[in-house]
């Protein structure tokens, strides 16, 4: 006669059910900037909170996953999205500086939450495993095209004969490309 089997363990069962939901969105993989809208992904950030709360209503007993998913959550992922909540609700969001800014934040969340994901793929399969990233939508060499010197400023002639206000008209739009492209 065969021993019971062994109750299911609620923190392994509410892991995968989660990871699943956590790895295959924006919350894990890049947001490149040729694709995606800013403000879909916070909507899609904000529905993770509501799927965690869902697989620990769910599966009771999940103690060790409830507590590290409420951690991460609340320490890692709530600060930017109240942040950004805001700043999607006053049209930030829309503007390519609130969106650069927006996809700087998010990278740093990204890692964050990538190794959570790590971190919950071993709970629910006990053994480690990081998931791949999607490729980037221009590669290294394309994106280094796009930040070659540029030809730009006013070059005198007989009619812009005043070098002087020339040269520093010049010097004045270099700096703000070198700002805006960092």
């Amino acid at each position: 006669m065969n021993p019971p089997p062994f109750p299911p363990d609620p923190n392994r069962i509410a892991a995968h059910e989660f990871l699943s939901e956590l790895r295959t969105r924006i919350s894990t993989q890049p947001l490149p900037y040729q694709f995606g809208v800013e403000s879909r992904a916070l909507e899609s950030l904000w529905e993770v909170f509501g799927q965690a709360r869902e697989a620990m209503k769910k599966h009771p007993g999940c103690e060790a996953f409830a507590r590290v998913t409420t951690d991460t959550l609340n320490v890692t992922l709530r600060p930017f999205t109240a942040k950004w909540h805001r700043a999607h609700a006053d049209g930030r969001l829309n503007s390519r500086d609130g969106a650069d800014e927006f996809r700087g934040e998010l990278k740093r969340v990204q890692e964050a939450l990538r190794a959570f994901a790590s971190e919950l793929h071993e709970m629910a399969y006990g053994h480690a495993g990081t998931d791949q990233i999607t490729r980037p939508a221009i590669s290294e060499a394309e994106l280094l095209h796009c930040f070659k010197p540029l030809n730009v400023g006013i070059r005198p002639n007989a009619v812009l004969q005043d070098h002087e206000a020339i040269r520093k008209l010049n010097e004045s739009e270099h700096a703000e490309i070198l700002k805006r492209r960092k």
